[in-house]
């Protein structure tokens, strides 16, 4: 019998059938293969800090906890190559043993650094791009069960789509990033009336690297759907975008508006996965596909 996986706030629960934890590439390979053979779902999980359904799956799911250090690294270049398995924080004290950093983080850092690139984990900075920006190339199995490397010299359009993926074009093994020397940051707080900062708005965005952030929270254990409705649309009415970790509640309809390239998206993640093995059925409503789909696509595969 399998066991229930849980997010770390317990709001996410699920009972997938197998939960497969491989030690390399091509113990992964095998695992894809299998599970394509088969017409299943493929998910991968990271450290279960999101609360979006992104992981969860009544077939496979996979640990990448077993892909960890830095294989590479280029001071010159300010890159490096590091298993998919690490979390930020962990990820952030082998960058600094060899002299190297990201340029930015969120505001926590026990989510896996290829989690938090894959749902757009971003820090806060007037002229600081979110975390996925550091995305340069990847070793990943596709769909097909096949080992490849991709980079942002060899196909930019690729990468681009890449950098925020929700996991739909294949499982990442190891990622390389594009990054800064180590730095130290210090970190000051105060307290201000938000009259005396809005008056000087500008003058402090320009000054600081650290802007502003909008976070509401509530209770992980009591009820938050009436509270989250309240304010989803509030943000929706400012042109706010879903954060892809956390909760909403738009679908297809509502995110090709929101996402001018939202088709060239698509276009690559169906010619990546055209049997739609890495959709979970939450994916599939986000992205307009019916288990039909798969479906048919795998009977005609059968058929062959």
């Amino acid at each position: 019998m399998s066991h229930e996986w849980s997010n770390w706030s317990g709001s996410l629960r699920f009972r997938p059938d197998k939960i497969e934890a491989p030690k390399d590439d091509n113990a992964l390979r095998s695992l894809v293969q299998e599970a394509a053979h088969k017409g299943r779902t493929v998910r991968v999980v990271g450290a279960g800090h999101s609360s979006s359904p992104l992981v969860q799956t009544d077939d496979l799911l996979i640990s990448l906890k077993s892909f960890q250090g830095i294989e590479s690294y280029s001071l010159t270049n300010g890159e490096a190559v590091i298993g998919t398995g690490m979390t930020v924080h962990d990820a952030g004290r082998a960058l600094r043993k060899i002299g190297l950093a990201t340029h930015n983080v969120g505001d926590v850092d026990v989510q896996t650094l290829v989690g938090a690139i894959g749902t757009g984990t971003h820090g806060t900075g007037y002229q600081l791009q979110n975390l996925s920006t550091m995305l340069i190339g990847m070793r990943m199995v596709n769909a097909r069960g096949e080992i490849v490397e991709y980079s942002f010299e060899d196909d930019p359009g690729f990468l681009r789509a890449a950098r925020v993926s929700l996991g739909t074009l294949g499982i990442f093994t190891a990622i390389r990033l594009r990054l800064l020397p180590a730095f130290q940051l210090r970190r000051r707080e105060w307290c201000t009336h938000i009259e005396e900062t809005l008056a000087h708005l500008d003058e402090l965005m320009a000054e600081n690297r650290n802007t502003v952030t909008i976070s509401l929270h509530h209770n992980a254990g009591l009820p938050f759907q009436e509270y989250f409705s309240d304010i989803e649309p509030i943000f929706r009415a400012y042109g706010g975008r879903p954060h892809w970790g956390k909760k909403h509640t738009l679908k297809e309809t509502d995110l090709r508006q929101l996402y001018p390239k939202w088709d060239d998206f698509q276009t690559v993640r169906k010619r990546m996965d055209p049997d739609c093995i890495f959709l979970n059925e939450y994916l599939r409503q986000l992205f307009g596909e019916t288990r039909s789909n798969k479906m048919t696509t795998n009977n005609k595969r059968g058929g062959m």
